[in-house]
């Protein structure tokens, strides 16, 4: 697999597994606000038949003689006074005909048999036995995935009447999750439709974006391909790797890594033979560069000058000789005039004759002295 392929991929799944991470986050986030909602709505609605069952016991209560010493009795006065409140039937009929998530509302006291159901089977038996919608709450991300979108289950929401600080009367409203799952639907699906979108959008960007910043490669393989030079050897090599660009820029940064390396050490043995050449040398030879500078100065010159030669190097001609000497003054002259001497002998105040050589003007070496 080319290079270029595997950075685009890597990138490509890259960007996916994070869009694809931020919006399993969206939609987790989104059921859990569902189940939330769901049951302070159904913890309202079991509010609200607590409140009637208060004034049907009140009501049914009132002119009834309890003996406090027989808890069945009271529990029987209780069972037919939530039974025959018909405001509390209403009630709890129309919750259960109108709450778009309640599956059913049973009444139980305080043995758990239950006093009053929207379903009929269930009056005179134990309450059945279910989850308490808190788990649903308190469910993880994956575990609420599965309740919600697993096998049907219905979860209860609990509120109880209290007497003598003990529950004596429970409402019980269960909420399936089959009802969930249809109420709540369209609006995860909407959401899924979006993660999908953007999970599309988030592959497309990447393959362009992560293809746009490899571009550059072809332009840069340009420009080595000017440094190196055209070669059969080269042209060879670009037809092989042309499948490649990555592996292409990278075998020619080695090569011109190469090339500089070989002029390097080129560089360096003719600099020790130049330097071998001018330490043997009787004349004084001075180098400079087209602005005036010192580049290149002989063992004699540095006798002559009584200077070292590491301290003239890159010093400028006007630094180097004194205006006050014959010598000084008509180098310094000939270098700010731009002028050329060829084969001028001067005698300086000493009386020492100097050999004065230079090339044309403006040139990248301007001139060189012998002494």
């Amino acid at each position: 697999m080319r290079l270029k392929t595997k950075l685009v991929l890597a990138i490509t799944t890259l960007v996916f597994l994070i869009s694809g991470l931020l919006s399993l986050v969206y939609v987790f986030q989104l059921l859990h606000s569902a189940v939330q909602q769901t049951y302070e709505t159904n913890r309202m609605v079991a509010n609200q038949v607590q409140l009637a069952v208060r004034n049907a016991l009140e009501t049914g209560l009132r002119d009834q003689t309890v003996d406090p010493d027989n808890p069945a009795e009271l529990r029987e006065l209780a069972g037919e006074a939530v039974r025959n409140n018909a405001a509390l039937q209403a009630v709890v009929e129309s919750v259960n005909r109108y709450s778009l998530t309640v599956y059913d509302i049973n009444i139980g006291d305080s043995q758990s048999i239950t006093l009053l159901s929207t379903n009929p089977d269930n009056e005179d038996k134990p309450l059945p036995a279910r989850p308490n919608y808190q788990q649903l709450r308190d469910a993880n991300p994956v575990q609420l995935m599965k309740q919600v979108f697993g096998d049907p289950k219905v979860f209860d929401v609990v509120v109880p009447l209290e007497r003598n600080g003990q529950p004596f009367v429970t409402v019980h409203v269960g909420v399936r999750t089959t009802l969930l799952r249809l109420f709540y639907g369209p609006r995860l699906r909407d959401a899924l439709t979006l993660m999908g979108i953007v999970l599309a959008a988030a592959l497309v960007a990447a393959f362009l974006l992560s293809n746009l910043a490899l571009r550059p490669m072809k332009q840069i393989s340009k420009q080595l391909d000017s440094l190196t030079g055209s070669s059969d050897l080269a042209l060879e090599e670009e037809k092989a790797s042309q499948r490649d660009m990555a592996s292409s820029v990278s075998h020619k940064i080695e090569r011109v890594g190469q090339r500089m390396r070989n002029v390097e050490e080129v560089f360096s043995a003719l600099k020790e033979n130049l330097d071998q050449i001018l330490g043997n040398l009787q004349d004084g030879i001075l180098l400079f560069t087209g602005d005036g500078r010192a580049v290149l100065v002989s063992e004699a010159a540095g006798r002559f000058l009584n200077m070292e030669r590491d301290n003239i190097l890159g010093l400028h001609a006007r630094e180097i000789f004194d205006r006050s000497t014959v010598l000084g003054r008509a180098l310094c002259e000939a270098f700010d005039a731009g002028v050329t001497l060829i084969q001028e002998e001067i005698l300086t105040e000493t009386g020492r004759r100097v050999q004065w050589i230079s090339s044309t003007t403006i040139k990248p070496v301007r001139a060189w002295v012998r002494c």
